[in-house]
């Protein structure tokens, strides 16, 4: 197992009674084992701020965890969450009440869980930021219907619907399953997609490609293409990417998929 030098300490903006002294007791327990630490707020996190190699600890609700995880490369991460938001945790180990398990990890004691990331693409160049949860396609205006070409495999349709949504297993318990999709397992090397209320065809048909999966080996070819002005693209219900007509977005997997540190059981 690896021995941990240095730390980055993430935490939520205003920190209640009970995270602060949370983050007193870490950065404790991190001086007493001789690792480095420093520490800084989600919402003012950069990229540079992640040192190489570092172990990055986040205390707070998912929000923290995918402001966080979009800066973080092959770093080990661990997700610890917030008793008093407990509807907001879904991607924390553990709680904020159970240290000792932290504590077990930095002596070595601990599982990796790999989470696949997707990389998304517009007109062929990747955007920086890799996604955890979903990806949505659609129109700026959600009361408008999104018009779009939809490339799966070797399948290509013209479609019509309230947009597309990507998840990963990571993401398919959120806002893919609230959308009638089925959740999967987060360590699968795979996304799933559906369309959201499809509009039947002039001949009153629906279309054919409403959902499936798309497989990291081999890679299943997945694009969309807007077919109107005033399309969006959102990363992890954040970061929008505002489309024009034409703009082709493709969907593949990251090379950087995310290490979650656990406590052995």
């Amino acid at each position: 197992m690896a021995k941990f030098r240095k730390a980055l300490l993430v935490h939520r903006e205003v920190p209640d009674i009970a995270t602060r002294s949370a983050l007193k007791e870490i950065e404790r327990m991190l001086r007493a084992k001789k690792i480095s630490c420093k520490k800084k707020p989600a919402s003012i996190l950069l990229k540079e701020d992640l040192p190489a190699g570092a172990l990055i600890i986040i205390v707070g609700t998912d929000g923290t965890f995918l402001r966080t995880c979009r800066f973080v490369s092959n770093q080990p991460v661990v997700c610890i969450g917030l008793e008093s938001h407990p509807g907001a945790c879904a991607l924390s180990s553990f709680g904020i009440l159970e240290l000792a398990k932290l504590e077990s990890i930095i002596e070595g004691n601990y599982s990796e869980g790999v989470r696949e990331r997707l990389l998304v693409s517009i007109n062929g160049f990747p955007l920086e930021e890799p996604v955890l949860n979903e990806v949505f396609f659609g129109s700026e205006k959600a009361y408008k219907l999104a018009e779009y070409e939809i490339n799966f495999g070797d399948k290509t349709e013209s479609q019509k619907s309230s947009g597309v949504l990507i998840a990963t297993g990571t993401g398919s318990t959120s806002w893919f399953a609230s959308a009638k999709g089925k959740p999967f397992d987060c360590e699968l090397n795979e996304a799933r997609f559906l369309v959201r209320e499809a509009h039947k065809g002039s001949g009153g048909q629906m279309p054919a490609i409403l959902f499936g999966r798309i497989l990291s080996s081999p890679e299943t070819k997945f694009n969309l293409t807007a077919k109107k002005e005033e399309m969006i693209l959102v990363l992890d219900s954040a970061n929008p990417r505002y489309l024009t007509k034409g703009d082709k977005v493709t969907i593949s997997f990251s090379k950087a998929p995310l290490h979650i540190l656990r406590p052995k059981a």
